[in-house]
């Protein structure tokens, strides 16, 4: 007679059915685990590559500032050596004014010396002058004499003269009584002349 015991048998299937998912089990929670793991250490590595990206651009930023600094002032040196050289051309062009206008100055000398001398050589005895005016090249000549063809002989002699080159003409003339003290019936002829000046130095000394 055979028994089958059919309790154990299923029993035993049951557990060995169990002890066969308990290695299955165990093995998806290491799974689970390495991937957490996998999970974090990526997480961990994306945020630090991003952190070494961040860094390598903030110090490109800085060396570009610093750079564009660097150009802001080489801007700055070239502006300020602009400003430089167009004041020191005006202070040029100021001068070369000041150089021309003393080089008229120069060749247009009015040193009325030797005009002085003709005039002075050039009076009757009997004539003096009491005024003189030069003023650019215009000339007032004030004076008094003894008698009226005295001013003639005086003004043509100067007009013969480079000096009036026949430019002065009797402006006034007039016949006064002498200075008191002199004589009661004595007589003056007092003038006035004007004229031009054509040279100072016609001899060019």
């Amino acid at each position: 007679m055979i028994r089958v015991n059919l309790l154990e048998e299923v029993t035993r299937r049951n557990t060995g059915a169990g002890l066969a998912a308990s290695p299955l089990k165990h093995l998806n929670l290491k799974m689970l685990l390495v991937g957490i793991g996998v999970y974090y250490a990526l997480d961990y590595g994306s945020e630090a590559l991003w952190k070494w990206e961040l860094e390598g651009y903030n110090t490109r930023i800085a060396a570009l500032n610093k750079e564009s600094d660097g150009l802001a002032q080489e801007v700055a040196k070239v502006e300020e050596t602009k400003n430089l050289l167009t004041a020191y051309k005006e202070k040029l062009v100021d001068l070369q004014k000041r150089s021309l206008l003393v080089d008229q100055i120069t060749s247009k000398k009015t040193n009325p010396q030797k005009l002085l001398e003709s005039l002075a050589k050039n009076m009757p005895e009997d004539l003096w002058l009491t005024k003189l005016r030069i003023e650019d090249a215009a000339v007032s000549i004030e004076g008094m004499a003894l008698v009226y063809k005295s001013i003639g002989d005086f003004m043509g002699r100067i007009n013969a003269t480079p000096y009036f080159a026949q430019s002065v003409s009797l402006a006034d003339a007039q016949t006064v009584a002498a200075a008191e003290g002199g004589p009661q019936d004595a007589r003056l002829e007092r003038f006035s002349l004007r004229g031009s000046i054509q040279t100072f130095d016609p001899f060019g000394n």
